[in-house]
Parts: C-alpha cells; sequence; structure tokens
C-alpha cells in the first residue's frame, strides 16, 4: 500500500544515497510462493515546504526475561519543537501482549496516539491519523509495551 504523505511534506533523497528495504514476511499456513516485493517512488511536483522526519520511540535495551508473564517495557521523548504528526506503527514481536503510546500535552490534556490491548503480531501496520495531530513543543510521548514470556 503506498504512503502518500500530505501536499508540501516530503523526504529528501539526495543523488548517492542508498534506500534499504526490510520486508516482514507472514506465513500464511500454506504453501508459500516468493513474489518479490516492489517499490515505486513517488516524487513531489510542487516545491516541498516541510521535511517529513521520522522518529522512533523505543527502548533499544529491551530485555525479557524467562517466565515472564507480564514484562512491562517503556520509552519516552519530549517533543523538542511544535510538530505535526501523521501517524504511528507500533512495532512488536510474538511475544508482544499489549502496546500503548500517549501524548501527554503542555497543558496537561493526554490523549492515546494509538492502544492496543490484544496484540497480533500481524498488525505490523502504520495507523494514520484522521486529521495531522500538532504536538506542541514540550509534548511528552510516552512508549508502553507489554511482552509475555512464560511459554
Amino acid at each position: 500500500m503506498p504512503r502518500m504523505l500530505p501536499p508540501g511534506v516530503g523526504r529528501r533523497l539526495r543523488k548517492g544515497e542508498r534506500i534499504v528495504l526490510e520486508t516482514h514476511y507472514h506465513k500464511t499456513g500454506r504453501p508459500e510462493k516468493d513474489e518479490g516485493a516492489e517499490v515505486a517512488l513517488y516524487f513531489a511536483k510542487e516545491p516541498v515546504e516541510k521535511m517529513l522526519h521520522v522518529h522512533m520511540l523505543a527502548n533499544v535495551f529491551l530485555r525479557i526475561p524467562p517466565g515472564s508473564r507480564e514484562h512491562k517495557v517503556t520509552a519516552s521523548y519530549t517533543v523538542p519543537l511544535d510538530v505535526t504528526a501523521y501517524d504511528v506503527m507500533p512495532h512488536m514481536h510474538l511475544l508482544g501482549r499489549r502496546i500503548a503510546v500517549t501524548a501527554t500535552f503542555p497543558d496537561g490534556r493526554v490523549q492515546d496516539l494509538v492502544r492496543i490491548e490484544d496484540w497480533d503480531f500481524a498488525w505490523q501496520e502504520t495507523y494514520q491519523f484522521k486529521e495531522p495531530l500538532r504536538l506542541p513543543k514540550g509534548t511528552k510521548l510516552r512508549l508502553e509495551a507489554v511482552y509475555d514470556n512464560s511459554a
């Protein structure tokens, strides 16, 4: 599925830069046929006014103890300047059980950006907001993920 950016928003790709594609395949339970993957790049027809930056909110030192049924992992980030968020992409593997990302705005208001209470490994999707979300400078983003390593 193509990811189209809003008008005026783009990512810079300089001459000679490389693109790395990582593809996750999911078993269907039937004989598998690798048909490969296709990539299409869409180039802006109008001048780009805003550069898209992707921020990964994660705990890269994740360690899930053996036998743990409810292992909670958190990560947080304070937005250093006014930004606009277009989507969120929760990512866990087979041990994941629940995941949530919340935004606490400078005025104290808290908003869920994504909340999945019964994680399914096949749900590795990008969830686009209905409308772009303004995150003022000082907004605190918090990730909470729960893993089950009891099996």
